[in-house]
């Protein structure tokens, strides 16, 4: 998919995101983004905090 310009890979088990992102020469790089740090989404121009990815929704 030429499109596709991000993968974001989301531990179940720790407080960890992965992202795989296609840069403009086509080769994939990986950022793997722990603790309390923000996974930066450029395809979609945001930041994803960990805190909330990973927080209680029964809490």
């Amino acid at each position: 998919m030429p499109s596709l310009a991000e993968i974001v890979l989301v531990a179940h088990d720790r407080r960890a995101v992965e992202v795989v992102r296609r840069g403009a020469d086509g080769a994939w790089t990986r950022e793997q983004v722990t603790g309390d740090g923000v996974a930066r989404l450029t395809s979609l121009g945001c930041g994803l905090p960990l805190t909330e990815v990973h927080r209680d929704p029964l809490a």
